[in-house]
């Protein structure tokens, strides 16, 4: 991708903008079919359990409480999807599982969904339907199914139905991915904010020299192999001895 290099968010507030913002830019480019992935920060610190509550706490954090600038993460994205918030329009949400804290949230101009399941799919399917009739964005927020070629077995089932259901979800565009994931005793974060590519970056304090690009992945997701051999390329080869020094030393420093 052209362009400065997008870098990792460092606050929820910043996250949430540049949500919004990939958001924006994916439906100026037309692209409606929108999968958003958020890094959603533990406002509940339990110790090593960061959501003893599980996605009902998440989704509090993801739709309730209140960022900096007054807004939320799902409004942030719900208006970027949308336009802007000018053309937004009346909004409205509706809880479709609460269980599982899948709830639409609407605006005249787009439709977003947190957390949606496999158990919801048909749900998403017909409000896509309609979104690609009126020309509207229709985004994914955190969805929970398992990935395409993941090792579990498929939330879709088997055979043709789950290849129909992953066709359909490959149809939404991954406009904006934030996470981050131990590897290697590393902090690791992979980003992507349309129209940019997949970034990864090691996560280090300022003292410790700040974060460092470990790579470019173009348009694909990179896995966990990928993440690997990058660190391996940057950092060479680590031994079990310093992978349990360094997770002890990050033990120390962030585990209270």
């Amino acid at each position: 991708g052209g362009g400065p290099r997008a870098r990792p968010p460092q606050s929820a507030g910043e996250q949430a903008g540049a949500a919004g913002a990939a958001c924006a830019a994916a439906r100026a480019a037309g692209v409606l079919r929108q999968r958003v992935a958020l890094e959603l920060p533990p406002v509940f610190a339990s110790g090593l359990d960061d959501w003893p509550g599980g996605v009902r706490q998440q989704y509090t954090v993801l739709a309730e409480c209140p960022l900096p600038d007054g807004g939320t993460f799902m409004s942030t994205v719900l208006d970027g999807a949308s336009g802007g918030v000018s053309v937004a329009g009346e909004r409205s949400k509706t809880v479709l599982d609460l269980g599982d804290a899948v709830v639409e949230h609407v605006s005249e101009q787009a439709w977003t969904v947190s957390f949606p399941t496999a158990d919801t799919l048909r749900t998403v399917r017909q409000a896509a339907e309609i979104c690609d009739r009126q020309g509207t964005a229709c985004v994914l927020v955190n969805p929970q199914w398992s990935a395409q070629g993941s090792q579990v077995i498929s939330d879709f089932g088997v055979g043709p139905w789950a290849a129909q259901a992953y066709d359909f979800l490959d149809s939404f565009e991954p406009v904006f991915v934030f996470r981050k994931a131990r590897l290697e005793g590393r902090q690791v974060a992979v980003l992507r904010a349309y129209p940019g590519d997949f970034e990864a970056f090691v996560i280090q304090s300022p003292e410790d020299g700040g974060d460092v690009h470990l790579g470019s992945f173009g348009a694909r997701d990179p896995t966990f192999d990928d993440l690997k051999a990058a660190l391996e390329r940057m950092f060479g080869p680590i031994s079990v001895f310093e992978r349990l020094r360094m997770e002890a030393e990050w033990n120390a420093k962030n585990v209270q």
